[in-house]
């Protein structure tokens, strides 16, 4: 009876589980070098956090999903300077790990990585300060993809849910599983902040 009940409980959980999370392969190289085309991504409910990877309705194309980069909460002021972002006034560190002719990859915060062209970035600068209910997003390739640069804040009901689990291949950066939204740990050494 007990493995009867049991049994039960461990399908009640599976079939809530399945209610509340989405399985997502991705499909595009918007967050590269953190989530790449073929991972696969378990979302979950919750309030955003800085730092989070979530699924939201594309504001451009309502009929579409994008993963982005949650980087300011509600009163948040960021400013974008070329590759360079602040948040309250302080600069995010950053840290170089790869550079290629075709990508220069960055650490930033000691939390993710991102992606840029390796060029001199001449973009003008963009002061966003979060509304209540909103979120600050960016794309982890920055040069590639539109974000918050683009569409301004988002609101807080265009996300449909936080990364839990991210399943893909390994790099060098990270293993085939990775929980939440930090990437890593990563296994070539650190260069010098790109201050």
């Amino acid at each position: 009876m007990k493995a009867k009940l049991a049994g039960l409980a461990v399908a009640l959980m599976a079939l809530a589980a399945g209610l509340v999370l989405d399985v997502r392969t991705v499909g595009g190289e918007d967050m590269l070098p953190s989530h790449l085309p073929g991972d696969v991504v378990v979302f979950g409910p919750g309030a955003p956090s800085h730092g989070d990877v979530v699924l939201l309705t594309d504001p451009s194309d309502p009929e579409r999903t994008v993963l982005r980069r949650v980087l300011g909460l509600a009163g948040d002021t960021a400013v974008i300077d070329g590759a360079e972002l602040s948040l309250q006034g302080v600069v995010v560190r950053r840290r170089e790990m790869e550079r290629t002719d075709a990508r220069v990859v960055t650490n930033e915060g000691d939390l993710y990585l991102t992606q840029t062209l390796p060029r001199e970035h001449s973009e003008p600068t963009t002061t966003l300060t979060v509304p209540a209910d909103h979120v600050l997003v960016l794309a982890d390739n920055r040069d590639q993809a539109l974000d918050s640069r683009w569409w301004g804040p988002i609101p807080a009901d265009a996300i449909h849910g936080r990364a839990l689990v991210r399943l893909g291949s390994s790099d060098a950066w990270r293993g085939a599983i990775t929980f939440g939204s930090v990437d890593g740990p990563w296994i070539p050494p650190s260069k010098q902040p790109l201050d």
